[in-house]
């Protein structure tokens, strides 16, 4: 190939590559142009190099907490899970979003115990960083379990059975047939006298907190 400048022949060989040639067009002419914008222009687009790696690799998916976002009694234990094997998780618990360099490094499950918005994403070798995945978690508190005094057992003379709540504005519900007391059951309002054989199941109601958990006894005593 020929090329002329100034009233001279420049001899160029066609197996230069665009960058290489348009160079040499460059400095003949005394011209700052740099050899990659040059490549731009014949191009009309940039090399694939200037789009950064990351553009051409896959995207992680988004991970999922189990078990999911939503209200729960006393506390829960919440974990971080992906479709992907060797994968990382990062996350927050004070509303910033996590990055693969930022956040805590999960490891294991998270224990909420009072409402808490987790916002997590994950991320490996060869993927893009997931995106942020975020859950809320409302927890309520528990009325505590009533306690039975004397405990469950087999007497050798009547009793008197007294329940009693560490919450001393809690209301106690019982049966004395084994069946699961509900809100509509017997109020417990002073102790229970006890022959034979009962089987007392009892259970607390406090506002603003989730019933307790069901106490269960049997008491066997002379009729």
């Amino acid at each position: 190939m020929r090329i002329g400048f100034l009233g001279h022949t420049l001899l160029v060989s066609s197996l230069l590559s665009p960058a290489l040639f348009v160079s040499c067009i460059a400095e003949t002419n005394n011209s700052p142009l740099p050899a990659m914008d040059a490549a731009k222009s014949l191009s009309g687009s940039a090399p694939t190099s200037e789009l950064g790696a990351d553009a051409e690799m896959p995207q992680l998916p988004t991970p999922d907490f189990l078990p999911g976002a939503g209200k729960y009694i006393g506390s829960v234990k919440v974990a971080i899970v992906s479709s992907k094997l060797n994968v990382l998780y990062r996350y927050t618990l004070d509303g910033s979003q996590p990055t693969s360099a930022s956040g805590i490094l999960y490891q294991d499950p998270i224990k909420i115990e009072k409402e808490t918005t987790i916002k997590a994403i994950a991320f490996a070798g060869g993927f893009r960083s997931s995106e942020v995945v975020t859950a809320v978690y409302s927890i309520v508190q528990q009325t505590p379990t009533p306690t039975f005094d004397p405990p469950p057992g087999k007497y050798g003379a009547p009793l008197t059975l007294t329940i009693s709540n560490a919450d001393k504005t809690a209301t106690i519900r019982f049966t004395t047939d084994g069946t699961i007391p509900t809100d509509k059951s017997r109020l417990y309002t002073k102790p229970i006298p006890l022959l034979g054989t009962e089987t007392i199941k009892a259970i607390a109601f406090s506002t603003g907190r989730a019933a307790s958990e069901v106490a269960s006894g049997t008491y066997e005593t002379p009729k």
